[in-house]
């Protein structure tokens, strides 16, 4: 996995994980997707977890989230 990039998946029905980079690059693109998962379905937890690297934009974007 390149240093921009992230991915998300269900570990569990309830859960939302998101791994890779969360930052400037990513905020955006990791926004949208999680809302859509989240609007999808029945997610009440966030995994971050797999974050390897993250900077005050994935931070705000994980504050949007909630």
């Amino acid at each position: 996995m390149k240093p921009s990039a992230f991915q998300l998946s269900h570990p569990a029905p309830d859960t939302l994980a998101v791994s890779g980079a969360l930052t400037f690059a990513t905020a955006a693109d990791v926004l949208g997707s999680a809302r859509a998962e989240l609007d999808r379905g029945t997610q009440v937890a966030l995994d971050l977890s797999g974050v390897g690297q993250a900077d005050s934009a994935g931070l705000a974007t994980v504050l949007a989230l909630l």
